[in-house]
């Protein structure tokens, strides 16, 4: 009956190392896609930054575009006879 238990013991330990290397091929999967998924996140990072600062240059542009404008009908608007000044 020994060597049963012995046989049994050794099935065990058999299940347990091939569970175990199946939770090590699991947990590498898992780290891998972990860092697939932390890459695409910092592109994605990368293009919000880049389209943010686009549009904050943009941003700035129309407000000299719109203080360009807003003097060049100042400096019209005082051309004409009768028409008191503007702000």
């Amino acid at each position: 009956m020994k060597t049963n238990a012995v046989g049994d013991n050794c099935d065990s330990q058999c299940e347990l190392e091939e569970e175990l290397q199946v939770e090590k091929q699991t947990s590498s999967d898992l780290r891998d896609l972990v860092k697939a998924q932390q890459l695409q996140m910092d592109g994605i990072m990368k293009k919000f930054q880049e389209s943010e600062a686009a549009r904050a240059r943009q941003e700035e542009d129309l407000k000299k575009k719109q203080a360009e404008t807003e003097a060049l009908i100042k400096g019209l608007m005082s051309m004409i006879p009768g028409v008191p000044p503007t702000r």
